[in-house]
């Protein structure tokens, strides 16, 4: 059986006045979209300009809900995954129909080979107003005080749905209001809006607020909190020498103890035991402690600082163009910012400064333990060296020995023989 994007003929009259049956399977490039259930039935999809990449990328947009971006789920490339859609099988909803037994397969359900989701989410329309209004550095037009439809049509390069949703009477209030959160506004004769970087900043940091507040995803909690604020480790390594003589005392050269560094992950690590290794009393024996830097009892404030960059961060490589991302990073990182990071950025810088100075103890230690390995090497290749010669001349002496009996017994034997 030929599916319905296989072939572009028109089926042919079936037999006895029997319908042709639809294809089985949906097309091969199926995709599995999740809507909000609200949606009312004037949403369709819309493509708007992305407000990072100024890319045309599509969008799903319902006057009562607004702007909706699609976030993919998928399943890990590992373990590959399919779904099933079958319709209700609720006894309530379900109402028996004659004609059922007939209905092909296809129409009761499907199987997506792709198992993929594309789940609507809602995005900010106030990220793609913030272009529009944004003034450029050589533009002084838009400093001033504007309605927002001069605003809409003073820039042409709006995209034509952007523009139907800026225009749409029922999403209007919506608009304004995300406008007014980030611009200076009066009313005269209506409301008239002008750009505030300070209020800019202000809603950036109330939003990262929300999502610190409703908790960071736990894969970025582990990598820009934890593990940024996380100090080193510092590991002492000693060599002791059991060796008696004057080979004990020239070993002693290499007992001075050199320091070690790797990076902490979990504090079960730092709670490992010692490990002791059995060595011949004539050789030096390598034991290691783990001494650990005393880690920093950073206050709450400070996760709660590194959380709010996390998810500002997040925020601005996500929503804001590069040029708008560098205005609000220096705005933050300024004297008059709405948040002070100064106790974060100071911890950073400290830790910073520990980590380098573990990396430079770390390269001493390589370097002192190749070139004690590289002398270990040459005692053992000295002491094999001895001990083969030891070995060759034992063999000779015991050779010279056995020759030497049979001449004495030969000797004894023509004494008692002349007599």
């Amino acid at each position: 059986m030929k599916t319905r994007a296989g072939s572009n003929k028109a089926p042919a009259p079936a037999d006895d006045g029997a319908m042709a049956k639809p294809a089985a399977e949906p097309p091969k490039f199926y995709k599995t979209l999740i809507l909000p259930s609200a949606a009312s039935k004037d949403a369709r999809f819309i493509q708007l300009q992305d407000p990072r990449t100024n890319r045309l990328t599509r969008y799903y947009f319902c006057p009562k809900l607004g702007v909706f971006e699609f976030t993919s789920v998928s399943p890990p490339t590992t373990t590959p995954r399919s779904f099933l859609f079958v319709n209700s099988t609720d006894g309530d909803t379900q109402q028996k129909d004659p004609g059922s037994e007939k209905q092909p397969a296809g129409e009761n359900g499907f199987t997506s080979k792709t198992g993929q989701l594309h789940v609507a989410t809602p995005v900010d329309i106030m990220f793609f107003i913030l272009p529009i209004i944004v003034p450029s550095s050589h533009s002084s037009e838009r400093t001033l005080f504007q309605p927002l439809d001069d605003i809409i049509d003073a820039n042409e390069d709006i995209s034509p749905h952007l523009r139907k949703v800026l225009y749409t009477t029922e999403f209007r209030k919506t608009v304004e209001r995300r406008m007014a959160s980030v611009c200076e506004t009066i009313d005269s004769d209506g409301m008239m809006f002008r750009f505030s970087e300070k209020k800019l900043v202000e809603e950036l940091l109330a939003k990262a607020e929300r999502m610190v507040k409703n908790g960071l995803p736990p894969s970025l909690e582990a990598r820009f909190v934890h593990q940024a604020l996380e100090p080193p480790m510092v590991s002492v390594s000693k060599i002791s020498s059991t060796q008696p003589g004057d080979e004990a005392n020239d070993n002693e050269k290499d007992t001075q103890p050199t320091q070690r560094t790797s990076d902490s992950q979990t504090s079960s690590e730092m709670a490992t035991t010692q490990t002791s290794l059995s060595t011949n009393p004539t050789e030096p024996a390598d034991s290691q402690e783990e001494i650990p830097v005393p880690k920093a009892n950073y206050s709450p404030e400070i996760a709660h600082l590194m959380r709010l960059r996390a998810a500002l961060s997040f925020i601005q490589s996500s929503y804001l163009q590069p040029n708008l991302s560098i205005r609000v990073s220096d705005a933050l990182s300024s004297s008059s910012s709405p948040k002070d990071f100064t106790a974060l950025d100071e911890y950073l810088q400290n830790l910073a400064n520990l980590r380098a100075e573990a990396q430079a103890s770390r390269s001493m230690y390589d370097m002192s333990r190749r070139k004690r390995g590289y002398e270990d090497d040459e005692t053992a290749e000295e002491k094999t060296e001895k001990k083969r010669k030891a070995q060759e001349e034992e063999k000779k002496k015991k050779i010279v020995s056995s020759s030497r009996i049979p001449n004495d017994e030969a000797t004894q034997r023509n004494k008692y023989g002349s007599n």
